[in-house]
């Protein structure tokens, strides 16, 4: 590894704020709020760089990938709670781009059909 001298003054602050962000990554976790992870990642990933620590780099775009990408969540107890909050359907992650479609182009007629069954009923 090579620090910059002009950095090396703000090496400790850099890997103090580190610190903080695992605690900050374990209570998002907790709240399963990935997008704070993400973030987190992201940043990680980019000030590894410029400081000359390609590990937390390594490991900011891992998080920052694994974030983006959620948990998968395909089982019925997934399937069930989504329905109960009120989903009109459901997409199980990884999601494929046919089957997207697909359910976009469901909606979107089922959409067309009840405008048009509101449009009779008023007439």
């Amino acid at each position: 590894m090579h620090v910059d001298p002009d950095l090396a003054d703000l090496i400790p602050g850099y890997l103090a704020n580190r610190k903080k962000d695992i605690a900050a990554i374990h209570a998002a976790l907790e709240k399963k709020a990935l997008y704070t992870v993400r973030m987190l990642g992201h940043n990680m990933k980019g000030s590894g760089v410029g400081y000359g620590f390609e590990t937390i780099t390594d490991i900011g775009m891992m998080m920052e990938k694994a974030a983006k990408e959620g948990p998968a969540l395909d089982g019925e107890e997934d399937r069930r709670k989504a329905f109960a909050v009120g989903a009109a359907d459901y997409l199980a992650k990884p999601v494929q781009k046919e089957r997207l479609l697909t359910k976009v182009e469901e909606q979107i007629k089922t959409r067309l059909h009840w405008q048009d069954l509101k449009e009779r009923v008023v007439c």
